[in-house]
């Protein structure tokens, strides 16, 4: 079974339990949701600590955690506190940054590709949004806003700063490069932590400047990526997008289009 699937099925029943938890039919539902519980892999990240995963069937390493972050995010918003503490657990308390996972944290990515990404980052809001982390929510701002790189340098000196990114271990940065979609789901969840949950508001610089263009255009350009993304785990992420925005309390009918698409 994909990741994707066992995380969903655990998520749609934790949230039905929540919803339906006077209803006759609560007590099946608390036998489904036992199974899942007893059957859930666990992660070892190496600290003690464990988190929500897929097993790889490997004895050597047996996490398939390269995408947990995005996973935990999910089930973080649906109310399993595993999942939040596995986001928690996937962020360097010190420089805070983020990563995919508790393990890759600890001991580097094995999975593939790079440390983080735009999907990952999509996790990280979840979390933030759910529990209203400020503090692990503004390290992950500082450490963005010092870590955007220069896109053109002439003797030592930047002449063009270049678009934001979420980690820098991919020389390319196409794996870590912040989208205008990225941007703006971004800036929606910083206004919403500094207007719920009293935040302090970014350091000025090209982070900051780059959040501030986008703001607002988060329901068109989810509209959009619902027209022309791809079939499978692209159309997954603008449905995973929806859900964050519905969670900021957006009612965008554009978020709506996008949905049933």
């Amino acid at each position: 079974m994909l990741i994707g699937e066992a995380m969903f099925h655990i998520i749609i029943l934790t949230s039905l339990l929540a919803l339906y938890s006077g209803a006759s039919f609560s007590s099946e539902l608390e036998q489904r949701f036992s199974y899942w519980q007893e059957q859930a892999f666990s992660c070892p990240a190496g600290d003690g600590t464990t988190f929500p995963s897929r097993p790889t069937g490997e004895a050597s390493q047996p996490c398939d955690d390269g995408d947990i972050t995005l996973f935990n995010g999910l089930l973080c918003a649906a109310g399993d506190k595993r999942g939040c503490d596995g986001v928690a657990n996937a962020q360097d308390s010190t420089t805070g940054q983020w990563f995919r996972s508790p393990r890759i944290r600890l001991h580097g990515n094995d999975r593939g590709g790079s440390a983080f990404s735009p999907d990952m980052a999509l996790g990280v809001q979840l979390y933030l949004i759910k529990t209203g982390d400020v503090q692990r929510a503004s390290k992950w701002f500082a450490w963005l806003h010092e870590n955007v790189p220069c896109a053109w340098e002439i003797f030592g000196k930047c002449i063009v700063i270049g678009i934001p990114r979420f980690c820098t271990d991919d020389t390319t940065e196409k794996g870590c490069v912040m989208r205008p979609g990225d941007a703006a789901a971004l800036s929606a969840t910083v206004t919403y932590l500094q207007e719920k949950k009293g935040m302090a508001a970014l350091p000025d610089g090209r982070l900051r400047g780059y959040l501030g263009t986008m703001s607002g255009a988060g329901p068109q350009l989810e509209q959009i990526s619902s027209y022309v993304n791809k079939p499978g785990f692209s159309q997954h992420l603008v449905g995973v997008s929806i859900l964050l925005y519905r969670m900021l309390g957006s009612t965008d009918n554009k978020l709506d289009d996008a949905a049933t698409d």
